[in-house]
């Protein structure tokens, strides 16, 4: 699936903004303009982990619409539309929100998915009169074509949910629907959710390099930093750049006398 579009409420210093991003998309603007906001709302919306959300994300200039990130994803393979299957719209498109807000001092995230219906009574889940073929005939509808027809010449329940999925499919165009958001959270929780989205890798731009490479933080920077450097580890080239850099470090300060420049040079920066 790929991500179509991207609506950000009262998030950081963003109060309602939709981007619909391509394949490459370029953020350019002034200093504190929100460019890193959109990205820090994105790896918010993406994050499963509770820690992803913080107070200073709430917005100071919110309405009262809430604080949320709502995706909408399109391009669904085949075995993405048979997981997701009740959150599949019929353009074959999901939307789904992550919400922010506070319990006393406490940050809280819920992850929803919408879920279409058409309007019409007769495509509904509970509708009792199924096996009725008259009505099915009044409302000029030949179920035949879409599912097999009972022994006894009436609709099955079964056959009835098969109906039921084929029409909408194929006459999504000349039906309406109305759309709600579902009342369990997507998928019936967050881990198993980020299991199904997309993955977000947000790289800051600025950091620590000596904390990074010797994992003082924990960061994504750092996961990968660290595992270029294990992979690494197998290539011969590696392993004669580490005697170069010991040989290095030996001969700028050495075990049994230090480089006498590098003394002076720290006794200027003393003084």
């Amino acid at each position: 699936m790929i991500l179509k579009t991207a609506e950000i409420r009262n998030f950081r210093s963003i109060v309602h903004l939709t981007i619909a991003p391509k394949q490459l998309t370029t953020f350019v603007g002034k200093n504190s303009c929100g460019k890193s906001n959109i990205l820090r709302a994105l790896q918010f919306f993406f994050k499963a982990s509770a820690k992803s959300a913080a107070v200073q994300d709430l917005c100071k200039f919110a309405d009262d619409a809430g604080t949320w990130v709502e995706c909408t994803f399109d391009k669904l393979a085949d075995p993405e539309k048979e997981e997701l299957r009740m959150y599949v719209r019929h353009d074959q498109t999901i939307r789904v929100r992550r919400t922010l807000y506070l319990e006393g001092d406490k940050c809280v995230t819920k992850l929803h998915g919408y879920v279409q219906h058409p309007t019409e009574a007769w495509l509904q889940d509970d509708y009792v009169d199924y096996a009725d073929m008259e009505k099915w005939t009044a409302l000029g509808i030949d179920v035949a074509q879409y599912t097999e027809i009972g022994t006894r010449g009436k609709l099955t329940k079964a056959g009835f949910k098969e109906f039921r999925e084929k029409y909408i499919t194929q006459k999504a165009a000349t039906l309406t629907f109305s759309e709600t958001m579902s009342a369990t959270e997507f998928k019936g929780r967050q881990s198993t959710a980020a299991s199904v989205l997309p993955h977000f890798i947000f790289v800051p731009a600025v950091g620590d390099i000596v904390s990074v490479i010797y994992g003082k933080q924990s960061s994504l920077l750092n996961e990968m930093v660290a595992a270029v450097i294990e992979t690494a580890k197998t290539n011969p080239e590696y392993a004669t750049a580490q005697t170069s850099l010991s040989a290095a470090q030996d001969f700028v300060n050495p075990s049994d006398k230090r480089l006498g420049k590098l003394t002076l040079i720290e006794q200027d920066l003393e003084e």
